[in-house]
């Protein structure tokens, strides 16, 4: 994406991003062209919506929420947690996406 006021958190598991870091080194060079923030998470020890608030997630932006490739993988519980937080860093006109 080229939108200079646009900011991407990616939330996965530490080797994950480790992964996307080595095949991706230019996600640190995006200078114009909006930011890209790693967020390494351990899913079920560390709270994703903790972590990207530390790295400068601000809930009163609108914010588009994709969680692909992910609710497969948790519990029903984990599930209406993960949408439960997307709520409450939700303001009016946020969208969330997933499959």
């Amino acid at each position: 994406m080229q939108a200079p006021n646009v900011t991407h958190f990616i939330v996965d598991q530490p080797d994950m991003i480790r992964h996307l870091l080595s095949k991706c080194p230019e996600i640190h060079d995006r200078e114009g062209k909006g930011k890209i923030i790693p967020v390494t998470c351990k899913f079920g020890e560390q709270t994703w919506w903790d972590e990207i608030k530390a790295k400068g997630f601000d809930p009163n932006k609108r914010t588009v929420f994709i969680t692909e490739g992910l609710t497969m993988y948790l519990e029903e519980s984990e599930v209406q947690e993960l949408y439960e937080q997307i709520y409450k860093l939700s303001v009016p006109g946020c969208w969330v996406l997933g499959d």
